[in-house]
């Protein structure tokens, strides 16, 4: 078989089985927009998207695009939830080959889509990757979301270096919304750049919080 056919072949999933799925977007006016978002066949995607295909009618031909400039929130029921941030973002890389030989804590304006993964009485999580950086962001009280902020360089070719510059703000936010609990403070201090541990750890804040008044 040729090798061209044999790619077409493995490829063909990809191609046929990516649908328009139910779902809304939310525009920049407030407007909301009902009707179809295309989503892909393995249901999710490899990195968050830049922008999407829409359709009011699965049998329409009339494709629409939607970036973060010119809508606030999409949704694909029974899947999950994007909305835009507008503002910095930290501009190094962190995971090879793009992390590099020096701190880098500069930070760029951006305009991009947040995937939401947790939203709760008081903390809201989200997550964003692109090619360069996996980035994760805490909103309070459904205000604009902050990045947790964290560095990966390395000092030589066999020495790499973390800086999780957010610890200080996890113990505020235990301080905050937990009324200091002792092993959410030991928790926040070490907790590591991982989704499932800052997952958990919002988590954790609002199951408190549901039963204690807010800090302020």
């Amino acid at each position: 078989m040729r090798p061209f056919l044999v790619l077409l072949i493995l490829l063909s999933p990809i191609v046929c089985c990516a649908q328009y799925i139910d779902g809304y977007v939310i525009k920049s006016s407030g407007d909301t927009l009902r009707g179809y978002i295309k989503y892909p066949d393995y249901n999710r995607w490899v990195r968050c998207p830049e922008y999407i295909k829409f359709k009011t009618d699965t049998n329409s031909h009339k494709v629409l695009r939607f970036n973060p400039h010119t809508i606030r929130e999409f949704h694909i029921y029974g899947h999950e939830t994007y909305r835009t941030y507008a503002g910095l973002v930290t501009a190094d890389g962190n995971f090879y080959p793009v992390t590099g030989f020096a701190l880098d804590s500069s930070k760029k304006q951006d305009t991009i889509f947040l995937k939401q993964v947790i939203t709760g009485k008081h903390l809201a999580f989200y997550y964003q990757n692109d090619r360069f950086k996996t980035r994760y962001f805490i909103s309070e009280n459904n205000s604009t979301p902050r990045e947790v902020v964290y560095h990966l360089y390395f000092e030589n070719p066999n020495k790499m270096i973390q800086r999780p510059m957010y610890t200080g703000w996890l113990i505020s936010l235990v301080n905050k919304y937990a009324s200091g609990d002792e092993r959410l403070m030991k928790k926040a201090a070490e907790m590591p750049f991982l989704e499932p541990d800052l997952e958990d750890f919002v988590n954790e804040i609002n199951n408190t919080a549901a039963s204690q008044p807010s800090g302020g």
